[in-house]
């Protein structure tokens, strides 16, 4: 289950997102839903329109399946999907 406090560990994919703040005005604002995610990046789509965004220019509200709300810079989350998962579970321990 994707909570708050987890949410880095869980994959993005499916979830939805809006960019709160952004360095580039622009950006500021995309929302919708995450449907890739990379190192660097994350796609989000919204009706027909597919937009990549940069994880390290931007602070994101996530949308938990709860109806919950997180944001989270991202910087923190700047790392391939299956590495970042992977580190975090092993800092559980």
């Amino acid at each position: 289950m994707i909570t708050p406090r987890n949410l880095t560990r869980h994959e993005f994919i499916g979830l939805g997102v809006r960019v709160v703040e952004a360095t580039n005005p622009a950006l500021r604002g995309i929302a919708g839903t995450v449907v890739d995610e990379t190192r660097q990046m994350i796609a989000v789509a919204s009706g027909t329109r597919v937009r990549r965004v940069a994880k390290v220019a931007c602070v994101f509200r996530f949308t938990l399946p709860d109806g919950s709300e997180v944001e989270v810079p991202g910087r923190a989350l700047v790392a391939p999907p299956e590495r970042r998962i992977a580190r975090e579970k092993r800092r559980e321990r």
